[in-house]
């Protein structure tokens, strides 16, 4: 059974809202200071607003459509590999700054996927030590 406790779900959003927030934040500050504006800043928030996404519609799901949390991580898992294998090119040449979008998009996608995998695995596997408890108290109690 796929029992998959929503405290980790609620973890990895709220992680992802925290770094969106502290990315903007940096990111309004340089602005509001009048300081010169590099790649790093803007691609960080780009990045981590992107991350933010993935996470809400998995928290969306779970909200509003009522599933299990590992289901709804994976429909959102098969939406982002989509996004990276299945979304036609753009009809017409961008800017650079559109093509820094996009692989900031793209890598957050990869990450997603990534971190929801690791959890997915970590949920499915079972806890060793609280097994090897229950048979010692199983031994125990047959005896």
């Amino acid at each position: 059974m796929d029992v998959w406790p929503g405290d980790r779900i609620a973890e990895a959003v709220a992680q992802a809202r925290h770094a969106d927030y502290a990315a903007s934040a940096e990111l309004t500050c340089q602005v509001q200071r009048g300081q010169r504006l590099t790649s790093e800043p803007l691609y960080s928030a780009a990045y981590c607003h992107a991350v933010r996404g993935w996470w809400e519609l998995v928290s969306a799901q779970i909200d509003h459509e009522a599933l299990e949390a590992a289901h709804a991580v994976r429909r959102v898992r098969a939406r982002a590999r989509h996004y990276l294998t299945g979304e036609p090119a753009a009809l017409r040449p961008g800017s650079l700054f559109d093509h820094a979008l996009a692989h900031a998009s793209r890598a957050a996608a990869r990450q997603f996927l990534a971190a929801s995998g690791e959890l997915l695995t970590a949920a499915e596997q079972p806890d060793t030590e609280v097994d090897h408890i229950d048979h010692e108290q199983q031994a125990e109690e047959n005896e």
